[in-house]
C-alpha cells in the first residue's frame, strides 16, 4: 500500500473527523427531541453546519418541542403501530419483528469493539447504529493521529462492512417511511440529510 504524505494524512483526519460529529449528530436526532438537541445542532462545526443548518431552521419554526415530540412518537416511539420503525431487524429479517438474527449480529459486532453494552435500545435501532458507526471513526481519527495507518484503514474497512451488512441494507427504506409519514418538515430534512451522508460513505 502506497505511503500517505503529511497533506493526505492531514486531509483524511479532517474528513473523519467531520464523519464523527456527523453521525453522532445524526444520531441525536434520532432520540426523542429535548431542548438540548438544537444546542448541539448549532454547534456542529464549520464543515457540518451548512449542512445540519437546515435542520436548526426546522427546529427553530417549530411552535415548541411539542409538535416534534408527537411527530417523533408516532414515527420510532408509539406505544402505537409504529410509521417509520427505527429497527434493523424489521427490515432485514424475515420475520419483520425486533430482536432478529441480524439484530444479534449487530450486537455481536459491537461486543468484538469491546463495547459497553448498556443499550438503551436495541443493538440494531438506528441510534445504536449511527453512533456505532461514530466510534468507528473515531477510532480511525485516533490511528491516524498516531500515524497507525494499518489500524486506520482496519477501522475504515469496519465501517464499510457495517454499512454493506447492516444499516446500509435498510436505512433507506427507513428514510423513505420517515419522508413519507413525517408531519413536521424537521423529521423529513433529518431523513433527506441521512441518506445524503449514508450513501456517501458507501459510495
Amino acid at each position: 500500500m502506497a505511503e500517505r504524505g503529511e497533506e493526505e494524512v492531514a486531509a483524511e483526519v479532517n474528513l473523519v473527523s467531520r464523519r464523527v460529529t456527523a453521525y453522532r449528530l445524526l444520531a441525536d436526532c434520532f432520540y426523542p427531541p429535548d431542548k438540548n438537541l438544537l444546542e448541539k445542532l448549532r454547534g456542529a462545526g464549520e464543515w457540518n453546519e451548512a449542512r445540519f443548518s437546515s435542520l436548526v431552521q426546522c427546529f427553530e419554526r417549530e411552535e415548541g418541542i411539542e409538535s416534534l415530540a408527537v411527530d417523533a412518537a408516532k414515527l420510532f416511539i408509539g406505544p402505537f403501530e409504529l410509521l417509520a420503525p427505527p429497527y434493523g431487524s424489521v427490515y432485514l429479517d424475515n420475520s419483520r419483528v425486533v430482536m432478529g438474527e441480524s439484530t444479534i449480529d449487530a450486537e455481536k459486532l459491537y461486543i468484538n469493539e469491546g463495547l459497553n453494552l448498556e443499550l438503551k435500545e436495541t443493538p440494531d435501532h438506528i441510534t445504536v447504529e449511527l453512533e456505532f458507526l461514530s466510534y468507528l471513526n473515531f477510532r480511525q481519527l485516533e490511528a491516524l493521529k498516531a500515524a497507525d495507518m494499518e489500524s486506520a484503514d482496519g477501522y475504515r474497512n469496519k465501517q464499510q462492512a457495517f454499512l454493506n451488512d447492516h444499516l446500509g441494507r435498510w436505512v433507506f427504506q427507513f428514510t423513505k417511511k420517515v419522508k413519507d409519514f413525517s408531519r413536521t418538515e424537521f423529521y423529513k430534512s433529518v431523513a433527506v440529510l441521512t441518506d445524503e451522508f449514508i450513501k456517501e460513505d458507501i459510495g
